[in-house]
């Protein structure tokens, strides 16, 4: 899979993308209104470019202390929201006091000059339906807000008093830091977390990559104290030597006009000091040729087995509309046949493949290529990273193709064109970070760029994806007593060894040069859309309808309820079908026979789906309690053909020995590696299986998925289609003709080859919850070894659903939470993930 982590990567076009520009129809009106907010501006764009489909309206400013900021009118939102990201991270903490990039976030929620209560602006969004969160990174830190659309003035201004006064309390710098404190430890056994901190422990000692950016307790507070300076102070210093309005960038969305919205927000953010500070660069990149040529065996806390491949690149945001990281990582990455996992696939070596560059801050990228290798594939390191490196050289071999580089255009240009519409706090979270890295015309759609065609980019991308220019690391539980050193922050266990010149020798393939290789290039994708004419809505409604299944239309095998969209118009269909059965969820036995069969067909899918995904259309099989589900979302055209070959694969699945061993075995790794899990997942888990009337413990799961014999999942396969109800839910651009079409040609391909029978009334089950009895408590104890933390669940047993207690429910939810993290989070301390939350069910139950 093409993976670009926290990159995006899209295209330009002249004919597909629009330039929003304010006509004033009253000028006089219009100027006087802006009279006030115009003395602030510098410089106003009204050329952002977005979808024609996009019915935002859109502003971008430059103020005169610097800032950057984008407004977003949207009269129909149902939630205003804003963003503000500014140019210090992580990497500018001090080197003798790690974290405090992060600590300075923690900080600025917890009062301001204007507004010293710590806890105000939490309790305002709280109080007016928002929610609040922020995010540090290597190069920046993001605050985002959301909250109802009358209220967003408020928040704003409480907002920007972050940037303008914050205290920087001494009561609150003494005990937020417990606060940092506890996210570190939540994180002590994340493999994620672990694996990223690894990587930068392993750069140069003094590159700023190398620091560790989360923080503790210890390195915020107890050594500043022990050598006699001031915590507080620190703070004050970061925040003065890095926040500044030139380094900041600003995205607000309201329901009221460009021209409101400039006018009521624009004065306050005018009031953020412009200290004039330079942005940092940093020019040398972390690995240089002293860190790479290593390979470096890792030691996992859950059961993970992985190859990683990364290799140094250039800052590449200046090639953005060439995008070449994209074009390698499309074809590294791709999964058909001829590609670089199809082949390690047919060794029963690999399960997933992702490929990409990544971002890593400002003047230094990474190119990945991650590999989820299996118990085999652990014994062929080597064997796979020569099949790695020739597939890289036959990218080279074959030159870089104009045609690949424009259908990946294309499709950049069809997905951005037709893109959901974003929820508010993640379209501001986005734009206002994305305003750092674009010019204020491209902010919308400068990921989406590939119009200029750039080959020796890619060559020169290509360049640097060579074997001695490279750090591979192997993951693994087998490396436990082979190894010899530890990451000091987590702990992580590690050895590091030279590559060594014969692994480089092997490595230098001719990539097909000779015309040997088992590799090809991809061939044109089939299933990119052309049509996206819209269906016409003859008959709005608010639910789907039955269009089978009423009197006189019965059918004992099957139904399809249907709804037009008559709201998003869009070319795209959603399609759920279940496979209606008591088979999948019988037994534990059965339980692991469905998951299995269902791992079994999107395997089997997967090198014929796969072009399918990259043009927009999502899939996926699942095991349910109520049967097997097939669902199928995108665009309309090509939809009803993938669903074909979905249901086709289903019934003629034929499985081979060598995937069925690779994905059991993930299968097993998955149920055991629940142990690992964080407690507050693991306390979640247990409150379904006590409450849920047919759910089966990880336990009963592992112990018949050790005996699973690949007999057993034809013999499960033969009993699913002996029995069944089909029942179909088509929403979106589809016509009552087409959803009928759905239901008719999936059925009769499944009594064609099948002949299921129609399943009885009394066959069909429900799922139920057990009732607690009023007025009893019970408590249930798991233990975890693995993590340093506990986790509390309560769960109060409401009633059962209906619209009304819904929505008290969900308001009682609302209120409950701002009071309840600031009490237990906040003040007591007693830990990171504080949540209020309800479960649908045939009760609802209140979690906290």
């Amino acid at each position: 899979m093409f993976h670009l982590r926290s990159l995006l990567r899209l295209p330009h076009s002249n004919t597909l993308f629009r330039k929003h520009s304010k006509v004033f129809f009253s000028l006089s009106r219009s100027n006087s209104m802006l009279n006030e907010s115009a003395k602030f501006i510098k410089h106003r764009n009204d050329n952002i470019i977005q979808s024609p489909e996009d019915k935002r309206s859109y502003r971008g400013l430059e103020l005169n202390n610097g800032l950057k900021v984008l407004l977003i009118s949207d009269p129909k939102t149902d939630k205003a929201a804003a963003s503000l990201d500014v140019s210090a991270g992580h990497m500018m903490d001090p080197w003798n006091m790690p974290g405090l990039a992060h600590f300075c976030e923690h900080m600025l929620f917890l009062g301001t000059k204007k507004y010293p209560k710590d806890n105000e602006y939490q309790s305002y969004l709280v109080a007016h339906g928002g929610n609040s969160n922020a995010y540090t990174s290597t190069d920046h830190t993001n605050y985002h807000f959301d909250v109802a659309p009358e209220f967003l003035g408020g928040a704003l201004d409480r907002f920007a008093q972050f940037f303008i006064e914050p205290l920087f309390t001494v009561n609150a710098t003494e005990r937020e830091v417990n606060a940092v404190d506890s996210e570190m430890r939540g994180n002590l056994q994340s493999d994620s977390w672990r694996d990223y901190q690894l990587e930068r422990h392993l750069s140069n000692p003094k590159h700023d990559y190398n620091k560790f950016g989360t923080g503790t307790r210890k390195t915020l507070l107890d050594d500043v104290l022990a050598r006699g300076d001031d915590p507080r102070e620190a703070l004050l210093q970061f925040y003065q030597n890095h926040y500044s309005a030139n380094l900041m960038a600003l995205c607000i969305m309201g329901k009221e006009s460009l021209d409101e919205l400039q006018e009521a927000y624009v004065p306050t953010f005018a009031s953020i000091e412009n200290k004039n500070l330079e942005k940092i660069v940093w020019k040398e990149h972390p690995y240089t040729a002293t860190e790479l040529g290593y390979r470096v065996n890792v030691v996992p806390v859950k059961d993970l087995r992985s190859i990683n491949f990364c290799f140094p690149l250039p800052d590449l945001q200046e090639y953005y509309t060439s995008n070449p990281g994209h074009y390698i990582g499309h074809l590294l990455g791709h999964e058909a046949s001829g590609s670089l996992l199809s082949e390690l696939k047919k060794h029963g070596w690999v399960n997933t493949l992702t490929a990409g560059p990544r971002t890593a801050a400002r003047g230094f990228w990474f190119f990945n290529i991650d590999v989820e290798v299996t118990e085999s594939g652990l014994g062929h390191v080597d064997d796979i990273a020569q099949l790695v490196f020739e597939y890289i050289s036959l990218v080279r071999n074959e030159g870089v193709q104009e045609w690949i580089h424009r259908e990946c255009e294309n499709l950049n240009k069809i997905e951005f064109r037709f893109k959901d519409k974003e929820q508010p706090m993640n379209l501001t979270t986005y734009l206002a970070s994305a305003l750092q890295l674009y010019p204020m015309e491209d902010v919308m759609f400068g990921p989406y760029r590939m119009d200029h065609y750039k080959p020796e980019l890619v060559y020169m991308v290509l360049d640097q994806l060579r074997p001695d220019n490279m750090l591979m690391t192997v993951t693994s539980k087998r490396f436990c007593n082979a190894v010899n050193s530890a990451e000091p922050w987590y702990g992580t266990c590690y050895r590091k060894k030279p590559l060594g010149k014969e692994f480089l020798e092997r490595c230098q393939g001719n990539g097909g040069a000779d015309g040997s290789s088992k590799f090809k290039l991809p061939d044109p994708n089939a299933f990119i859309p052309t049509d996206f004419t819209l269906t016409d809505c003859t008959q709005p409604t608010k639910l789907p309808r039955l269009l089978t299944g009423e009197p006189g239309d019965e059918d004992p095998m099957a139904r399809v309820w249907y709804k037009k969209d008559d709201e998003f118009l869009t070319p795209k269909t959603v399609v759920r079908l279940l496979l209606r059965s008591p088979l999948t969820n019988s037994s534990p036995g059965r339980m692991v026979e469905a998951h299995l069969y269902s791992e079994l067909v999107f395997d089997a899918l997967n090198e014929h789906a796969y072009n399918a995904m990259l043009a927009g259309l999502k899939y996926s099989v699942i095991s349910t309690l109520d049967g097997m589900q097939i669902n199928v979302s995108g665009y309309s055209e090509k939809l009803p053909v993938l669903l074909s070959s979905i249901v086709d694969k289903m019934l003629s699945l034929k499985v081979e020995p060598t995937t069925f061993d690779r994905l059991k075995e993930r299968f097993i790794r998955r149920l055991r590696n629940f142990d690992m899990e964080p407690p507050y997942q693991q306390s979640m888990y247990y409150s379904t299986l006590l409450l849920s009337d047919r759910t089966w413990s990880k336990k009963e799961l592992l112990r018949e998925a050790v005996g699973l014999k690949i007999e057993m999942i034809d013999d499960f396969k033969r009993m699913l289609f002996s029995e069944m109800h089909i029942e179909a839910l088509v929403f979106g651009n589809a016509s009552e003709q087409n959803a009928r079409d759905i239901l008719n040609q999936t059925k009769s391909a499944i009594l064609e080859k099948m002949h299921p029978k129609p399943l009885l009334a009394s066959q069909v089950t429900r799922n139920r919850e057990v009732k607690l009895q009023k007025g009893k408590t019970f408590v249930f104890e798991a233990q975890n070894t693995v993590h340093p933390n506990s986790a509390i669940e309560m769960i109060l047993q409401v009633g059962l659903q209906e619209s009304r207690l819904n929505m008290l429910l969900e308001l009682l939810v609302q209120i409950l939470n701002e009071p309840c993290f600031h009490q237990l989070r906040t003040v007591e301390q007693l830990g990171k993930y504080i949540n209020n939350k309800l479960t649908f069910s045939s009760f609802r139950d209140l979690h906290i």
